[in-house]
């Protein structure tokens, strides 16, 4: 999961649709929900949030999810177990 923090994520967004257009969930509030198989800190490096002397997308904070509950639209569990099944 990633969390932008700030007022603008419109670079952050961009960034994970062009590495992720497939296998990635914006959730309403401005979450992403991403597809990655290595660590949390190679997916910040990859979006850009590190890796680079000033972040190039805005700060944000890569989660690892191990596991879910919840109450959430169809599409977010149909997405999330088509994914992390």
């Amino acid at each position: 999961m990633i969390v932008p923090i700030g007022a603008d994520a419109s670079k952050l967004d961009a960034k994970i649709l062009e590495h992720f257009a497939a296998d990635s969930l914006k959730l309403p509030r401005g979450e992403w929900l991403v597809k990655f198989m290595g660590t949390t800190q190679e997916l910040s490096t990859l979006l850009t949030i590190t890796g680079t002397p000033n972040s190039e997308v805005g700060n944000a904070v890569v989660i690892a999810v191990g596991s879910y509950f919840g109450f959430a639209p169809t599409n977010v569990w149909e997405w999330i177990k088509s994914r992390w099944a």
